[in-house]
């Protein structure tokens, strides 16, 4: 899993990278571009009317890797903690059988005995 997270975080820099660098492409196009103004304007105001949208791309890239990691670290915890109570729950059932005393069970489970 932190492998998929970690290429696509990957990508999304190259994303971001490629987006920043837009401002000097319309820069460029605009000086390149003497003899036929009409592309350079056609060009830039592609890239200005587009720079929103690329830049909700972006903003909804970063939403869904911080989601993952996010989701990713509570399963974790909760996998700790599923592991934390059935380590317990086999103590208990290791010490009722000896003792004939289930209150640790039905506390928890809310059924009486």
């Amino acid at each position: 899993m932190s492998a998929v997270v970690k290429d696509v975080q990957d990508a999304a820099g190259a994303l971001v990278e490629a987006f920043s660098s837009l401002e000097s492409a319309e820069t460029d196009v605009t000086n390149g571009t003497s003899d036929c103004v009409e592309v350079a304007t056609a060009v830039s105001a592609l890239l200005q009317r587009e720079a929103p949208r690329m830049t909700t791309v972006g903003n909804r890239i970063s939403a869904c890797l911080l989601g993952v990691s996010t989701a990713t670290a509570d399963y974790v915890a909760a996998d700790d903690t599923m592991s934390e109570d059935v380590r317990a729950a086999q103590t208990h059932a290791v010490e009722s059988a000896g003792s004939g005393d289930f209150s640790w069970f039905t506390e928890r489970s809310g059924v009486q005995r």
